[in-house]
């Protein structure tokens, strides 16, 4: 594998993109100062974008207060930094207010707007396609993005069906591709919207190297590890083979172990952020997996590996 031009990445949602993670308190309730430290994390590391109310985020654990709270609090860090970019997910599944709630983020200034297709009760494909149009015509001239969670969501779109969409939408840039594996539907997606819509994956980086020479753009996973996938996503440029698929299978078996279940890998991602002394508390609003005395040993292993230090760790 040669290196990759600069050009190709060069977008402003490109490399690692983490989901941000909602920290709580131990009572349950949000804890908005760790929250912030989350931002400050991973744009500490480098990342020059990241999402709010992806998955990861426990969005379906949250108030409309807390969360209307968060986005202010996302874009208030963000304009810190000129050159971070926040993205923020409509997760609605009414038209109706997913229209609105993207003209108000659009107000807000948000970076660009992920936008998760609707999935409850069903809705036939015409209906979740017409939704995603909506969506894009209400946020005007901010860039589009659409994640594809087959596995979470159960809805399935094809590529030809987001190469009509793109056609019909210039801001429709991008799409977080979150099939497993997703290499043929990157080379798709990019062939049928002539690389209008750029593809990231999500699930913690499953399958990157191979979706990578597919024209993959970025990872979206949690921000615990961003350090880790700075590396990783470096290596991936730089067209080093050897270390970047080394680093791969480091990483494999305890991001595939964790990513069996959502549930998990949230509450390992809040863990790993504890230990490191990002946030205070890992706790995870209920009903949450819970983990066992094996996971977290598993953390343990995983961040020495990695040499992700504990905030109780003297720096060496």
């Amino acid at each position: 594998m040669t290196s990759r031009a600069l050009s190709q990445d060069s977008r402003p949602i490109s490399a690692v993109c983490p989901i941000l993670v909602v920290p709580f308190h131990e009572d349950g309730a949000v804890d908005y100062e760790g929250f912030t430290q989350v931002i400050e994390h991973v744009v500490g590391a480098g990342c020059r974008a990241a999402t709010l109310f992806g998955l990861a985020s426990e969005y379906y654990k949250l108030t409309d207060q807390e969360r209307e709270r968060l986005v202010d609090i996302f874009l208030e860090v963000s304009r810190r930094y000129p050159d971070f970019l926040p993205i923020v997910s409509i997760t609605a599944h009414s038209s109706d207010v997913a229209t609105r709630e993207a003209q108000r983020l659009t107000g807000l200034g948000v970076g660009a707007i992920c936008v998760m297709p609707p999935f409850f009760l069903s809705p036939d494909l015409a209906a979740v396609l017409d939704h995603l149009s909506l969506v894009c015509s209400a946020a005007g001239s901010t860039p589009v993005m659409v994640q594809y969670a087959p596995t979470f969501t159960g809805a399935r779109i094809a590529p030809q069906d987001v190469a009509t969409l793109a056609a019909k939408h210039p801001n429709f840039q991008y799409m977080k591709i979150e099939v497993q594996p997703p290499s043929s539907y990157i080379a798709e997606v990019l062939r049928s919207t002539n690389g209008q819509v750029q593809p990231l994956i999500g699930f913690n980086g499953l399958f990157a190297p191979e979706a990578f020479a597919h024209g993959l753009i970025g990872i979206q996973g949690g921000p615990a590890a961003v350090d880790m996938f700075q590396v990783f996503w470096s290596e991936l440029l730089s067209g080093d083979v050897s270390a970047s698929e080394r680093t791969y299978q480091r990483f494999l078996p305890y991001i595939s172990y964790w990513m069996q279940n959502l549930d998990v890998a949230v509450a390992v991602e809040k863990e790993i952020l504890a230990r490191r002394g990002v946030i205070n508390s890992a706790y995870c609003r209920t009903p949450h997996a819970r983990l066992n005395e094996f996971d977290m040993s598993m953390i343990t292993r995983f961040m020495d590996e990695f040499g992700l230090k504990s905030a109780d760790k003297p720096t060496q």
